[in-house]
């Protein structure tokens, strides 16, 4: 994990061929570990997503309407009670969803933006004359969520078919790798939510 690439090579300036991206529709850890977590050890702004929906209701209008042909999926029916995706997304996988596609364009222009910088050839030139690593071609990404709660179960394989999109779109060759880590409910220590186990038995079937 971080800490530990930090441990082991001072700060994150001596590995730029590491980048981090950290998206959630709950901003408390990332907000907590400011003042937590020892400085040089945090994650910055530009390595946090929050696709937070602070109001759904235009939103929801939208959709009826039929202008948002994107969140055909959504079930508006079943969910119109759900005004809000903030603090979580309350282990409900289709309102992490919705907060994906709304701030889709967000997500993949952070994705972008990492990747920007593991391509710039001073990460290949300072790997090599600083640790005499040679980089080959193609980037790996790795995906790492919970599948317990709403955000992580939800969002787990959307991410994967973005990143892949990213990678294409941008002509990123080479053995590029998109790895998943889902972390099962029963890892956690205080489960709460009555969906936990289903949505992390979802995420799997959906693989």
């Amino acid at each position: 994990n971080r800490r530990h690439m930090i441990e082991a090579y001072g700060s994150m300036e001596n590995v730029p061929m590491i980048r981090y991206l950290y998206v959630d529709t709950d901003p408390t850890w990332w907000q907590e570990q400011l003042s937590t977590v020892e400085k040089h050890i945090q994650l910055s702004t530009e390595e946090f997503v929050d696709i937070q929906i602070p109001g759904t209701e235009e939103l929801y209008r939208g959709i009826k309407r039929g202008g948002f042909p994107q969140y055909g999926w959504f079930d508006l029916q079943k969910l119109e009670n759900l005004k809000t995706v903030t603090d979580g997304a309350g282990t409900v996988r289709p309102m992490a969803r919705l907060a994906f596609w709304f701030h889709y364009a967000k997500i993949r222009d952070a994705i972008k933006d990492q990747l920007n910088k593991l391509r710039n050839d001073s990460v290949a030139t300072f790997m090599g004359t600083r640790h005499g690593i040679q980089l080959a071609e193609g980037i790996n990404v790795y995906i790492v969520a919970g599948l317990a709660g709403g955000t992580g179960s939800g969002l787990w394989l959307e991410m994967a078919y973005l990143v892949r999109k990213v990678l294409d779109d941008m002509g990123i060759t080479g053995a590029n790798q998109i790895v998943g880590y889902g972390v099962l409910p029963q890892a956690f220590k205080d489960l709460s939510g009555t969906n936990s186990l289903a949505n992390g038995y979802a995420a799997l079937k959906e693989l």
